[in-house]
């Protein structure tokens, strides 16, 4: 699994081709790649979520509202960069795909 800023480096080398076009295969590696990682980072924190279900039930409202409410905002925050990236690779195969 790569981080975003792997990624984006990977990224920046297919846009330095001299040639002006990134080469369309390597793109739609790139998006299969980053695709994958995302779905496995979701799956993570699924896990994550799943695993604190009977803490949850030990916990009074408030503190089980933060709990949740932490966790989604640090899932938010970690899949951000791949879903920005990931848009971003898509937005190039499509107006390189023509």
């Amino acid at each position: 699994m790569k981080t975003p800023t792997q990624y984006q480096y990977d990224l920046d080398q297919l846009l330095a081709d001299p040639s002006g076009k990134p080469d369309i295969d390597k793109l739609n590696a790139l998006e299969t790649e980053l695709i994958l990682d995302l779905r496995a980072k979701k799956m993570q924190f699924m896990g994550r979520a799943a695993s604190q279900l009977g803490s949850f039930s030990k916990q009074g409202g408030k503190e089980r509202a933060e709990n949740e409410k932490r966790l989604e905002d640090e899932k938010q925050a970690k899949l951000k960069p791949y879903e920005d990236l990931l848009a971003k690779v898509q937005e190039l195969i499509k107006q390189n795909g023509k």
